[in-house]
């Protein structure tokens, strides 16, 4: 494993992620080709892939940067896809990683990437996928449990997702998904 470490140059794909939406944030007008943030997501989502490089993410926080992307580029339908498929890569077999996402609201995220990209196949998929990652967490975690317009929110952009033409995969992972909380919280009723 030490010779595919390469955990400093991960940390610094996280690093120049964090400066980019750093300078996004004090002149969001003005952004330079030389600082989209957009390809350092999207390297992030690949590295992800790795159980090693999640490890190394999440102890970066490369989480709650993303999360920090995604709230400053909301239109950008790429950056929300990226960032949902890295939220979601993170998150397979990974509690520090899930409670990083709760913690940085990006559950919350997710959900209004879908409403703001409801059109996008891509984003809704992607969300689908990461939704379904963060299971164990959106069923189990008492802060969440306890947030009833989260669930809400998360059962009305599964309900809409699975209606649309996204992929087969990501419908099943709406589908499981939804269900799990329908039995969990009994009806959305019980949740107003």
């Amino acid at each position: 494993m030490a010779q595919r470490s390469n955990a400093a140059g991960v940390r610094a794909i996280v690093s120049s992620l964090d400066e980019k939406c750093d300078r996004a944030s004090v002149t969001p007008n003005e952004i330079l080709p030389s600082d989209d943030p957009y390809p350092y997501c999207a390297m992030l989502m690949h590295i992800a892939d790795d159980a090693y490089y999640r490890v190394v993410l999440g102890s970066a926080n490369c989480v709650s940067i993303l999360v920090k992307a995604m709230t400053l580029f909301p239109q950008r339908v790429n950056l929300q896809e990226a960032c949902c498929c890295a939220l979601g890569k993170l998150c397979d077999g990974n509690g520090s990683n899930q409670r990083a996402v709760m913690n940085a609201n990006g559950v919350q995220q997710i959900v209004v990437a879908m409403r703001q990209h409801s059109a996008s196949i891509a984003v809704q998929s992607a969300a689908c996928a990461a939704l379904r990652q963060m299971r164990t967490m959106l069923l189990n975690e008492p802060k969440l449990r306890s947030n009833r317009q989260v669930i809400r929110d998360v059962i009305t952009s599964l309900n809409t997702a699975k209606r649309m033409y996204i992929t087969a995969r990501s419908k099943a992972y709406a589908e499981e998904l939804l269900l799990a909380l329908e039995t969990q919280y009994t009806s959305v009723e019980q949740l107003s």
